[in-house]
């Protein structure tokens, strides 16, 4: 019996069934993923299925593994529930099936693999594979939530009436309501003083969105699952923030660089209750992302217009928990959010045991990556730094995330998350990281330069 599956799509049919599922994300050896190619669309997806009257959602998973894949297997977490009405299954029958679906995490503990009569191949994956293997997003929805170690399950995403009302009154939201029941959204575009911003709409995710400002990529929001990271180097700061204080714990950031405001809506999302301040000094930037992607009412967001520098020097001492540099000028960081001077600020605004997190971008022969490790030196003890090992052995232009702490990081758990992301990265620290610096100088405000243009065609 063949399926086709729809998802946010005008012409799906009308659902005829409701179904109750559960699939699991199944690892064995070096965390590679369990995936079989079903029969009846040719795609690779998790085990899984539908639940029995008399079953439960995790007797249903391991039911489902054993019947599909012929190996035993016990319950070890909870991935989310996926209940998205957009998404819509229609079988040859005449079956038009709107499926819940409770993703949990298993361990094998015994068996044998064995093809069933759905599958046409079964074999464990390396997350590096996953993009490489067709497979409807939905399924790569659930892997991706799994391989970013979220603090908490994904929930999916609801609004309150009031919230929808909001929405409902607001011409920004309806206008791209309007669009996305016909041809799908489309890009947003602002003069602001960085250039020209532009929101591109991701073709595969139903409301999120890539800011770009003169064409360079900037950041990306998921309005339906701000915990969601798309770019390699906001994973790896999304790894500091989780690593930053227990799971949960509301703490005080400190956001230099707005851009789309992602990082602040991730720890919204995934620490309720913090308090965080963003300092962005492309006003004109702000008011667009703002009313074209608007904040979570009930987020305890602040942001200020003005040099990242000047608003860090407006903070008291030990305000901070947490402060993540992220800035960019024509795609460059300025000089002056380079130096030492600037480090001890950091410093001075972190509380005891706070954590400062940079996103930098160098190229080969990697000069300035590597005067910034030798400025944070001294002003942090312990430190750390997670990139593209591409970038790390100074083959290409990219992103490297420079970790700093007045008390131990958790490197371990860090080099862990980093190395397991759907595009791996690397971590060094200690005596490694020292010999990676090549006893660069650090960096002063007599001779901070801005960090350097990237190659033409990086953003090709």
């Amino acid at each position: 019996m063949a399926r086709t599956e729809y998802y946010d799509d005008p012409n799906a049919p009308e659902p005829n069934s409701l179904v109750v599922a559960a699939s699991a994300v199944v690892t064995y050896e070096s965390g590679r993923i369990l995936l079989q190619r079903r029969r009846d669309n040719d795609l690779w997806a998790l085990p899984g299925g539908a639940m029995d009257m008399g079953d439960s959602l995790p007797g249903t998973a391991v039911r489902e593994v054993k019947e599909e894949t012929g190996l035993d297997v016990e319950i070890t977490g909870l991935v989310g529930t996926y209940t998205d009405p957009r998404h819509i299954i229609a079988y040859s029958d005449g079956e038009v099936r709107r499926q819940l679906n409770v993703c949990f995490t298993a361990r094998v503990v015994d068996g044998n693999l064995a093809i069933s009569e759905e599958s046409t191949e079964l074999r464990f994956v390396e997350a590096g594979e996953l993009d490489s293997l067709p497979m409807h997003h939905t399924q790569r929805l659930r892997i991706r939530h799994f391989l970013e170690h979220r603090p908490t399950p994904y929930l999916g995403w609801g609004r309150s009436p009031q919230v929808r009302e909001a929405a409902d009154n607001d011409p920004v939201a309806k206008g791209k309501q309007k669009r996305s029941r016909g041809a799908g959204p489309e890009t947003l575009a602002a003069t602001v003083d960085g250039g020209v911003a532009e929101l591109v709409p991701d073709r595969d995710r139903s409301n999120a969105w890539t800011l770009l400002i003169d064409r360079a990529p900037q950041s990306h929001v998921d309005l339906d699952d701000p915990t969601h990271l798309d770019f390699a180097y906001q994973r790896r700061l999304g790894h500091v923030i989780d690593l930053a204080a227990p799971a949960g714990r509301p703490v005080h950031a400190l956001h230099l660089g707005g851009g789309a405001l992602t990082l602040a809506r991730y720890v919204a999302a995934t620490r309720p209750r913090s308090t965080q301040q963003v300092v962005e000094i492309d006003t004109p930037l702000v008011q667009f992302v703002r009313q074209a992607l608007p904040l979570d009412p009930g987020a305890r967001i602040r942001v200020r217009g003005g040099d990242a520098r000047a608003g860090l020097g407006k903070l008291p001492d030990a305000w901070a928990d947490l402060v993540i540099a992220d800035v960019f000028t024509g795609a460059r960081t300025p000089a002056h959010l380079t130096s030492t001077e600037f480090l001890t600020e950091v410093r001075r605004v972190l509380k005891p045991g706070g954590t400062y997190a940079a996103n930098l971008t160098d190229g080969p022969p990697l000069v300035f990556l590597r005067g910034q490790i030798a400025t944070a030196a001294p002003v942090f003890p312990e430190l750390a730094l997670a990139a593209d090992p591409a970038v790390l052995r100074g083959r290409r232009f990219g992103n490297a995330v420079l970790v700093g702490s007045d008390t131990p990081l958790p490197v371990a758990e860090l080099t862990r998350r980093v190395a397991t992301d759907p595009h791996p990265g690397r971590v060094e620290h200690g005596r490694g990281l020292t010999d990676f610096a090549g006893g660069a100088a650090p960096v002063t405000d007599a001779n901070a330069a801005d960090s350097p243009l990237p190659p033409p065609s990086t953003f090709d």
